[in-house]
């Protein structure tokens, strides 16, 4: 088996990950996405490593920092300034996507320190008196034998999603099923947004010009709503009251923004088709009151 030998798992490590969430996660890209995804898991895609490998005459030295060999790993984890930088945006941003999905605040946390784990590193943690303390035992023991640095990557425990569904219980609240894939794709949209800067550096494109297509995009996005106001409940009136102060936030807080006007509108429909179902068995009721007259 290909996955077996590229990365060393054994049978009973190939058990431990999920793999219903990686298909499910794959079903929500496209083509072409998916193919991005698999070069980078698999080493394929040509870090200067790599690239040094097929041709000696080339470096295999970052070209941020110049400092070490560019592999994956060194990609995630670059001292370079800009490349810090970078990181802590796009850390803001998983820890944003994460809490939107409801995410356990402990597994958030192992989530962003897993990010920072190089091939074959370990996350160290006590849960020792924690209230789910032999999950999370387990949990931190699965995802050594898969290995921290894989979780990037993809490769989860299955005690993931148990320990995400008992928190989701605990609030009251019904787990999410696809709550695994969803925080992947988060967790994915981190560590391409890594190689995406790289990419800028080492090919000379402007960074900040691609960062402006995205702020750009946002802006539309937010402006479009603002002209024509979606259908939102009481609850979420407030998020129109200031037009101005809506249009001056920042890219993350427009994004944070936006997402709570789809979370309303959704809240909207849900009311509305509660409303009409109550409507309709009322009517049919009072036929059977005029019927048995």
């Amino acid at each position: 088996m290909y996955i077996r030998e590229k990365f060393g798992f054994t049978q009973k490590t190939l058990d431990l990950i999920d793999w219903s969430s990686i298909k499910d996660s794959n079903r929500q890209r496209s083509v072409k996405e998916r193919a991005t995804q698999s070069k980078y898991v698999y080493r394929w895609s040509f870090t200067n490593k790599r690239e040094n490998r097929l041709d000696p005459n080339k470096t295999p030295m970052c070209p941020l920092c110049g400092k070490e060999e560019e592999d994956q790993h060194h990609v995630q984890c670059c001292k370079d300034r800009r490349a810090t930088k970078v990181r802590e945006e796009l850390r803001d941003e998983l820890e944003h996507d994460l809490e939107e999905l409801k995410t356990h605040p402990d597994l958030v946390t192992l989530i962003i320190r897993s990010l920072q784990t190089q091939e074959n590193q370990q996350v160290v943690v006590d849960v020792t008196g924690h209230e789910e303390e032999d999950e999370l035992r387990d949990l931190v023991e699965e995802q050594r034998q898969i290995g921290w640095d894989k979780l990037k990557l993809g490769f989860w425990s299955s005690t993931w999603a148990v320990l995400q569904g008992k928190y989701m219980r605990r609030q009251k609240k019904r787990p999410r099923p696809t709550w695994t894939a969803k925080a992947q794709l988060a967790v994915w949209n981190y560590v391409q947004g890594n190689w995406m800067h790289r990419n800028g550096v080492a090919h000379r494109n402007s960074v900040e010009e691609r960062r402006m297509k995205f702020r750009e995009k946002m802006r539309k996005t937010v402006d479009d709503m603002l002209a024509d106001v979606p259908e939102v409940g009481s609850s979420g009136r407030h998020l129109f009251e200031d037009v101005q102060k809506v249009r001056r936030m920042r890219y993350r807080q427009q994004k944070a923004w936006t997402w709570s006007v789809y979370i309303e509108i959704e809240k909207e429909k849900k009311r509305k088709h509660e409303e009409s179902r109550l409507g309709n068995k009322l009517v049919g009721l009072l036929r059977l009151i005029v019927v048995s007259r």
